[in-house]
């Protein structure tokens, strides 16, 4: 098993996962079909190899909505950026 961090409500909190690639972590997590992860603030794809202590998001990437939709995600990703750099500053 393997410990790492995955956003959750805007924080990060640990959790051990039994997953060795982001593949196999989307289906054991049942992350949104088609939602972009980002390992330590990089794009991956699903063949990325985890590691201990990694810091993983995911983040769905519906193209529809419109304006408003438009700025939601712009705030949403907002709050996810200043998450992320608090996490990572405490490594």
């Amino acid at each position: 098993m393997l410990k790492i961090k995955v956003m959750s409500g805007g924080g990060f909190p640990e959790r051990e996962v039994n997953s060795s690639t982001i593949g196999a972590l989307r289906t054991e997590l049942e992350m949104t079909v088609g939602s972009d992860v980002s390992v330590n603030g990089t794009g991956v794809t699903d063949d990325y190899q985890l590691q201990e202590g990694d810091v993983v998001a995911a983040v769905n990437s519906n193209k529809t909505g419109g304006y408003w939709e438009a700025i939601r995600k712009v705030y949403k990703t907002r709050a996810y950026l200043d998450a992320l750099t608090a996490e990572m500053a405490k490594q």
